[in-house]
């Protein structure tokens, strides 16, 4: 793994480094107006030539002019490389180091130079210097997400991320680019060894790599992170009331709340009286996805109870009234596991105001997702229809 690792990194780096001399020859040669100074008082006239054709000497008085000019000192140092590519300029990369991280090219230089050297503890200062930039972030990202997934440096990352730094945000929100299983996995014991910690892991820092995690079959890790966060969440099925939890659209939502979604042909509406409820209303095109929710459950045969309120207010539908008839004939109870999908056919009325729907089959997967969705009888008429519903249970069957 440690090889791979470093190969790795080291290949990045070189990818990193190509850019690196094309800015030191373009940029810091043509624009650099303190380059231009330090040059100037060397030869009285304009140079002839920019400073990376410099022959080394010449490279090495302009330093001696301006020591603190960082781009200078980079430039220069490209040029004495370049003169003479058998000797490492370690002199040079001790220089540069010694300077801290405030210029990006020189800290591009050094990374090369470190992975090079096999050195990740530099190499993070290098990659952490250029992050606080904003610099190369997207070419740095591969290089933290290799160190991430080696169980022998995932600490020292953590250890970063910890402090806080400005880059965290943005590389944790990243976990919704992660494809490979191996770093969704590092990724996952990340978080929760940042949880375990007591860092206060932001919702927005957790939320994009869930789906990822529950799409490679790491469920219980992506459960086990948003219970972190939210430990009064129930199971198997969040919905202690629809006002509360179902308040996310389906692009941005934390899998283990209600989903819910509008359309052309449909909508979604919450209201607080005379129960916490929702109301869906559809005009009977299609087949639209209501609401949805990644369950908590293992594999199982289980009952979806689907409960409306009634006039006097009771969530249980005991008041008098029996509100479930548009509820029977619009919505269908489904739960998806990968591309295995269990319809749980048409509902029984098993009290006033509440429907069970009952499986053909087991569920074949632990967090499966459940989707209330848009049915229509065969033969039905289209036309506007509404029901409202005020909690959903699951129970084994």
């Amino acid at each position: 793994m440690r090889h791979r690792v470093w190969s790795a990194l080291l290949g990045v780096s070189m990818l990193i480094l190509l850019g690196c001399y094309i800015v030191a020859a373009l940029g810091h040669a043509r624009a650099d107006a303190m380059g231009r100074i330090a040059l100037l008082s060397l030869s009285g006239r304009a140079p002839a030539v920019p400073a990376f054709a410099l022959a080394g000497g010449e490279a090495r008085r302009a330093v001696e002019v301006d020591p603190l000019n960082q781009r200078m000192l980079n430039a220069a140092m490209v040029a004495s490389v370049r003169a003479r590519p058998a000797i490492p300029g370690a002199a040079w990369f001790a220089a540069l180091s010694a300077l801290g991280w405030r210029e990006t090219t020189s800290r591009q230089n050094l990374l090369i130079h470190h992975a090079q050297a096999n050195d990740l503890q530099a190499i993070l200062d290098d990659v952490d210097g250029l992050l606080r930039r904003n610099q190369l972030i997207e070419q740095s990202t591969p290089l933290l997400l290799l160190v991430e997934a080696d169980r022998q440096w995932q600490a020292r990352l953590v250890d970063r991320l910890r402090g806080h730094p400005s880059w965290r945000f943005g590389y944790l929100q990243r976990g919704s680019l992660i494809d490979d299983p191996v770093q969704l996995a590092a990724r996952a014991r990340t978080l929760r060894w940042l949880q375990r910690s007591g860092d206060e892991v932001a919702v927005a820092e957790i939320a994009p790599v869930l789906p990822k995690l529950l799409d490679a079959g790491l469920g219980a890790e992506a459960f086990a992170i948003w219970r972190a966060r939210e430990p009064a969440i129930a199971r198997p099925v969040a919905d202690p009331r629809f006002a509360a939890l179902a308040t996310e659209t389906a692009a941005s939502a934390v899998p283990f709340h209600w989903q819910l979604t509008n359309g052309p042909d449909h909508g979604i509406d919450l209201s607080s009286s005379p129960a916490s409820h929702l109301t869906v209303s559809w005009n009977g095109v299609g087949a639209p996805v209501f609401a949805s929710q990644t369950l908590s459950a293992p594999a199982g045969r289980y009952a979806v109870v689907l409960a409306t309120p009634d006039p006097a207010g009771n969530t249980s539908g005991n008041g008098g009234g029996d509100a479930t008839g548009d509820a029977a004939e619009m919505i269908g109870v489904r739960t998806i596991c990968g591309t295995e999908l269990v319809d749980f056919g048409p509902p029984r009325r098993v009290s006033p105001g509440r429907l069970m729907y009952l499986p053909p089959r087991p569920v074949p997967c632990a967090f499966a997702r459940l989707e209330l969705f848009g049915r229509r009888a065969p033969g039905a008429t289209l036309r506007d229809r509404r029901a409202a519903l005020s909690g959903v249970a699951i129970t084994p069957a």
